[in-house]
């Protein structure tokens, strides 16, 4: 039985995640050299993302990080209210 210490780590497929066995299982199902060929690609993929310290959803955070930019507002741009100068002066 494992250590309580380990529930949380993801789960392996010899050296890879446990997510390419999805692409395993369809390579077995559909056994093409194109599907061979993605299988292939996506397993080296997932190695090249763990070559860096992620894991594979973090890396598709960073990613999408990436692509969004650092300054995301709260509201879309319909809902934002901009600030507006009625130019007031003081009256003495």
């Amino acid at each position: 039985m494992g250590h309580w210490r380990n529930t949380f780590r993801a789960p392996r497929f010899f050296v890879l995640d446990a997510r390419v066995s999805f692409f395993l299982l369809g390579f077995l199902l559909h056994m093409r050299m194109w599907t061979f060929m993605l299988l292939i690609a996506i397993a080296v993929l997932f190695y090249w993302v763990e070559r860096f310290g992620y894991d594979f959803p973090s890396a598709i955070r960073a990613v999408r990080l990436k692509l969004v930019g650092n300054v995301r507002p709260p509201l879309s741009e319909e809902k934002m209210r901009y600030a507006i100068d009625y130019d007031r002066r003081p009256l003495f």
